[in-house]
């Protein structure tokens, strides 16, 4: 059964849920709809009932950077060496120097990338600079 098919049983399924009055009647639907779909009750509960995530709505926090950002950012963390989270947080704030308007500048790569430590564990000495990165010095 196409996922086509599955939506067009539940719309129907979802009209005869609407109109009936009795709980009995009502478990018998729920049961029958999650036999036919291989869901469980409280999944066939929420699909009759027709409730839903409201849509363009995503869980989580908001994001941080705009989509004219993300290229940059996946770029220049693969050229570093795909770093962990807190080293490349580091070599953020030392690659991007904030401007005046709020956003960020990129800046040439320093030898300081590499050598000097911050604190431990929050040192960049990990990060392996590419020859891609080198060449651009």
């Amino acid at each position: 059964m196409t996922n086509r098919d599955k939506s067009i049983y539940l719309e129907r399924q979802r009209v005869r849920y609407r109109e009936l009055k009795k709980r009995d009647l009502k478990t018998d639907l729920i049961e029958e709809v999650s036999v036919f779909l291989g869901i469980t009750r409280a999944h066939a509960i929420r699909c009759l009932n027709g409730r839903s995530r409201v849509p363009g709505k995503r869980p989580g926090p908001k994001r941080r950077y705009g989509a004219d950002e993300l290229p940059h950012l996946k770029r220049l963390y693969h050229l570093l060496g795909q770093p962990c989270s807190k080293r490349y947080k580091i070599a953020l704030q030392e690659w991007l120097i904030p401007s005046r308007s709020g956003s960020t500048i990129p800046v040439a790569p320093t030898a300081s990338l590499i050598s000097h430590p911050i604190k431990r564990k929050e040192s960049t000495e990990g990060i392996r600079v590419t020859e891609e990165l080198r060449s651009k010095k």
